[in-house]
């Protein structure tokens, strides 16, 4: 799945939003170790130069993360340009995802931020209206030096994502000053929280300053592993990183039993455990058409997947007035539904059908069809990018469906889940990270995975466009839980 490009999210967000390199005329470069579950995974550079009048600061991150027998690296570049005193100027942000790229670039002028964005070869402008009040890293560290470092101390600003092009609730509290191991030199350093929330959940962060406001490590929990960034020299950041166990293995799920006869089951119950030090707030399940939920004692949940047959006459295009689905046929960053290909794609596999159902199932047996190189090399690809290249995953087959399904009139999600697999990476009988879709048929969210068939053995955590920030809703609830006994109804 896409977690690999969201830990980058993660990392990229506290390195810019940590506020401090020092308030100074000269340029000013600092050096973090990236560690993952202890081992160390990358680097991040943070430079912050003064010319002009204007601020401009870099942010750089590289990480090479374990997948499927392959270590695939992710590098992203931020660059920011405010005036002195914190005012919003310019952005631009690119990464670089196993053979994947895609950039941002923009300029902040009387309230809107006027965008070029780049993905999968197609380029578009967009115009947005800047978040009222949102700062860049200079804006940042300005406020959070008006606040202070007292204990006791809290306050909370929004944050602007250059890659997700939007603004996140970053609430800060000032804790106790503390001594802080930094490779065997330990320094009295102030704690400082930092939750940082969008619409979808929230991410919690440590981070330790100095009495210059200067970042010397931060750590944070996600997906059910500790994410580390310690200050260090040039030459230790960009040292050799270790030797990285799979990453994707840390989301198998050990089935209670081997499921046989899924694909004819009528649904399946499964009961859920916290683990790993989660706790009943980390079960974040939500009730789909196909899904309900049910909380039990000592915070078990029970969800039932009941997959739902689409309705049979549902006119196409989508003719409702729901705002959610209204919301999932539009062409977006990543479900490129206005591409050329998609469309023609979606206008060959779909052929004939005058209803919602029939060119629904035909393009998802088309995707299963079309992506012919089906492996784990792609690190995350666009709609448009999967529709010219034929590869990827499971995540590539759910953008092309979903973009596919936009382009057509059908309200379509990305949804990001566990699925069963009776074997997967060397395990027998396990759940994996999944992705499938989930599009509105008439008055129903029916859902369709063209890289497995959907069945039920999809355990539904979120869904959305295909974005960034759709990594919020399943960081404190992936990782965090187990699933104790399963129930199937013939």
């Amino acid at each position: 799945m896409r977690f690999r490009r969201c830990l980058v999210l993660v990392v990229t967000a506290f390195l810019l939003g940590s506020s401090a390199r020092g308030q100074t005329t000269q340029p000013a470069t600092d050096y973090f170790a990236i560690y993952l579950q202890g081992k160390k995974v990358g680097y991040a550079m943070n430079r912050r130069t003064l010319l002009e009048g204007k601020v401009r600061t870099t942010a750089f991150v590289f990480m090479t993360l374990g997948r499927g027998g392959l270590n695939i690296s992710v590098t992203t570049t931020t660059h920011t340009e405010e005036t002195a005193d914190g005012k919003p100027l310019r952005l631009s942000h690119s990464q670089n995802l196993a053979a994947m790229s895609e950039s941002v670039r923009g300029k902040i002028v009387n309230g809107k931020l006027e965008a070029i964005i780049t993905t999968g070869g197609q380029t578009r402008a967009r115009t947005l209206d800047w978040p009222a009040g949102a700062l860049l890293p200079e804006g940042a560290e300005l406020f959070a030096r008006k606040q202070g470092l007292a204990e006791g101390t809290r306050y909370s600003y929004k944050h602007f994502a250059p890659d997700s092009l939007s603004a996140y609730d970053v609430s800060v509290v000032v804790g106790p000053k503390k001594p802080v191991d930094l490779f065997g030199r330990v320094v009295t350093l102030v704690e400082v929280r930092q939750t940082l929330a969008a619409a979808t959940g929230k991410i919690e962060a440590i981070t330790y300053v100095d009495e210059d406001y200067k970042p010397l490590k931060t750590v944070t929990q996600a997906l059910g592993m500790q994410i580390e960034m310690i200050a260090c020299s040039r030459e230790f950041a960009r040292s050799r990183n270790e030797d990285v166990s799979d990453f994707l293995d840390k989301f198998f799920l050990t089935s209670p039993q081997r499921l046989t006869g899924l694909s004819a089951a009528r649904s399946a119950t499964y009961e859920i455990h916290p683990a790993n030090g989660g706790k009943a707030e980390n079960l974040n399940f939500r009730p789909t058409d196909c899904q309900s939920i049910r909380r039990g004692d000592d915070g078990v949940v029970f969800v039932t997947v009941r997959p739902v047959s689409p309705p049979a006459g549902a006119p196409l295009p989508y003719q409702g007035r729901d705002e959610q689905a209204l919301a999932a046929m539009k062409p977006t960053r990543t479900l490129q539904s206005d591409n050329e290909k998609v469309i023609a794609l979606a206008r060959k596999a779909a052929g004939d059908a005058t209803d919602a159902a029939t060119a629904a199932q035909r393009m998802e047996k088309f995707v299963k069809d079309y992506i012919h190189a089906k492996d784990l090399s792609v690190g995350y690809a666009t709609a448009a990018e999967v529709a010219e290249n034929r590869q990827g995953d499971c995540t590539e087959h759910a953008v092309l469906l979903a973009a596919m399904m936009r382009s057509a009139g059908i309200p379509a999600q990305v949804v990001s889940g566990v699925a069963y697999a009776d074997s997967f990476g060397g395990r027998d009988a396990i759940f994996a990270p999944h992705a499938w879709v989930r599009a509105r048929i008439g008055e129903k969210w029916v859902d369709y995975d063209a890289a497995l068939g959907f069945d039920a053995g999809h355990i539904a955590l979120s869904w959305g466009d295909g974005e960034s920030d759709d990594f919020f809703a399943v960081a404190n609830t992936l990782g965090y839980f187990k699933i104790v006994k399963a129930t199937l109804e013939k």
